[in-house]
C-alpha cells in the first residue's frame, strides 16, 4: 500500500466516533486491548488505525511511515489522539489529507 491508501483506509476506520478509541491502539468488541492489525479489533486510535491499514506494528512500511510523519507535526500522534476530542482528531486527519492532496 502506498501512503495515500494507508491514510485513506485509516481515516475511514476512525471517521465514525463509535470506532475510535483513546489510550490504547485498538479494542475488541469485548473491550480487550489489542494491536490495530489484530483481526478482532473494532475500535482504533490514530496509531491503531494506521496499524490496521498498513498491517504493520512498527510502521516500518513506506506508506505507514509517510502518513505517520505527515500527521506528526508538533506532538506525537498518540498524545494528540489521547488528549483531544474525536472532532479535533478528525480535523487533524482532514488537514493532513488536504495538505498531502489525498482528500
Amino acid at each position: 500500500m502506498n501512503a495515500k491508501d494507508v491514510f485513506l483506509a485509516a481515516y475511514a476506520l476512525i471517521s465514525d466516533p463509535e470506532k475510535w478509541t483513546q489510550r490504547r491502539y485498538a479494542t475488541t468488541a469485548d473491550g480487550d486491548h489489542v494491536y490495530g492489525y489484530d483481526k478482532m479489533a473494532v475500535c482504533f486510535c490514530s496509531i491503531g488505525a494506521l496499524q490496521c491499514a498498513s498491517g504493520s506494528h512498527h510502521y516500518d512500511d513506506e506508506g505507514a511511515q509517510s502518513v505517520f510523519r505527515a500527521l506528526n507535526d508538533d506532538e506525537s500522534i498518540a498524545t494528540f489522539n489521547d488528549l483531544h476530542t474525536h472532532p479535533e482528531v478528525m480535523d487533524l486527519w482532514r488537514r493532513t489529507g488536504e495538505r498531502e492532496g489525498w482528500l
